[in-house]
């Protein structure tokens, strides 16, 4: 148990650090010079190009660069906006709790949904329920997440006014975006949930609970669906490393103060820094979660444990 969890802790950090590099190369090959970027639309003299470049650091070589920032942000600071001049972890401090708890919300709407679909079709399989839980789970996965979401707005929000069109203070500016980041993830879940009590219930353990007269009900909920969710728990916790990036769609769509939100701006001011900070702390987010989905893998299947 001990050298699985080291060795998960080792591909995490070794995963995050690639991925770390890979951002920062990016970035610093981009076009465009981010030291004339600091002073907006009025080009400055090039030896003040040539002075703001040495204050960010520029002037020295790749390698010491990111040395330097990875130095910095693992004490939070990921430097300046190239635009409003504000300490990116303060823009990230503010932003990143509104996206985790819209994060929170879609995952706990589409796995409630996901699995309770799921259970329902497995258990009625080749039913008209089981045909209409799976085409749903296919349109749930093919939709667009901006146009549901659109859809949502024009229903809910415009025509019955019962959620706000934008905002990010309030639960009801949380329902309809977490409706749709979680509409795609909880029909992947239906389809895991599904087929995972479908093999279950072929079972020889299944068989010989129905053989001692134990109710249907008592089989599935008892017996089966203990052992269905275990394949479960590790789709849900990639799905919630997608919502993490697939907020961006989302948050834009509804008007969300999110880290999206964030990100879109940035991009389109070409903010590198608050970009590089968004990835990087997303990117960390996405490794967590899965590293927590792998280590609580192994206390549900001790088979891995034991590999």
């Amino acid at each position: 148990m001990g050298r699985y969890i080291a060795v998960r802790l080792g591909a995490a950090l070794v995963t995050l650090v690639a991925a770390s590099m890979l951002i920062f190369v990016l970035l610093r090959v981009a076009p465009g010079d981010p030291a004339r970027l600091m002073y907006g639309l009025t080009p400055p003299p090039d030896a003040q190009l040539e002075e703001m470049r040495a204050a960010l650091g520029l002037d020295q070589p790749l390698p010491v660069q990111y040395a330097r920032y990875m130095g910095a942000a693992l004490r939070g600071d990921f430097g300046r906006s190239y635009r409003s001049h504000e300490p990116v972890g303060s823009m990230i401090a503010e932003r990143f709790p509104r996206t985790l708890r819209l994060t929170l919300a879609a995952l706990v709407i589409a796995t409630v949904v996901g699995v309770a679909a799921g259970v329902a079709a497995g258990v009625r399989r080749g039913s008209w329920l089981d045909a209409a839980t799976m085409a749903a789970a296919v349109l749930g996965v093919s939709v667009p997440s901006f146009w549901f979401g659109m859809v949502l707005i024009l229903v809910f929000a415009v025509g019955l006014g019962w959620f706000s069109v934008a905002g990010s203070s309030t639960w009801r500016d949380v329902v309809l975006p977490a409706v749709t980041l979680g509409i795609s993830a909880a029909a992947v879940i239906a389809r895991v949930t599904r087929a995972a009590m479908v093999e279950v219930l072929t079972q020889d353990y299944i068989r010989t609970a129905r053989v001692k007269g134990l109710a249907e009900r008592v089989v599935y909920f008892r017996h089966a669906l203990k052992n269905a969710l275990i394949p479960v728990v590790s789709i849900v916790g990639l799905q919630m490393g997608y919502m993490l990036s697939g907020a961006i769609v989302v948050e834009n769509v509804f008007g969300y103060a999110g880290m999206g939100q964030l990100a879109v701006y940035a991009l389109n001011t070409r903010d590198y820094p608050v970009i590089q900070a968004v990835v990087l702390v997303s990117t960390t987010c996405f490794i967590l979660v899965n590293l927590a989905v792998d280590l609580l893998y192994t206390l549900l299947d001790p088979r891995i444990r034991y590999a």
